[in-house]
């Protein structure tokens, strides 16, 4: 879910029009939840799990026993912006942000294992120039730690299915 629309780009846009500052003007995207009643009754107020300027959330996994999210975030919302994007996990019930792999170039797609002890997730590996070489699989302790790469020596460009 995005940030609402400050109230100085509604000013802007009621002055100028509708128009964006290419590198400027981010929505950040953040983590809500909400609980989903039953039989009818109405859906609960949406909680914010995650917020600010810091980062923009990205792809996301819930844990198998749903007390903590992995997700991946960049810096900012900007298409130029991917080799930033690094790994964290949020604790549901304090919302605890905590960031758990931080390597050069993109951390992203976090999938947890069955058991919630570690998270996978698709790794440049710190590889330099990674928008023409193969993304890595690797793994890591939910907590956080090194990460260990699983396709080091695979010749294709892998993936993580979720």
């Amino acid at each position: 879910m995005t940030d609402p629309e400050p109230q100085v780009l509604k000013d802007r846009k009621e002055k100028y029009g509708d128009y964006s500052v290419v590198h400027a003007d981010y929505q950040m995207m953040h983590l809500w939840t909400t609980e989903v009643p039953g039989g009818g009754a109405l859906v609960a107020e949406p909680k914010r799990l995650t917020d600010g300027d810091k980062f923009s959330v990205r792809e996301f996994s819930s844990s198998p026993d749903a007390t903590r999210i992995a997700f991946s975030a960049q810096r900012d919302a900007d298409l130029i912006s991917p080799e930033t994007a690094d790994l964290y996990v949020v604790t549901l019930s304090d919302g605890l942000v905590k960031k758990i792999v931080s390597t050069p170039g993109p951390d992203t797609n976090p999938q947890w294992s069955p058991n919630g002890k570690n998270i996978a997730f698709e790794t440049a590996a710190g590889a330099k120039y990674y928008y023409y070489t193969n993304m890595k699989i690797a793994v890591v302790a939910a907590e956080g730690g090194t990460p260990q790469i699983l396709t080091e020596t695979f010749d294709e460009d892998p993936g993580l299915i979720g």
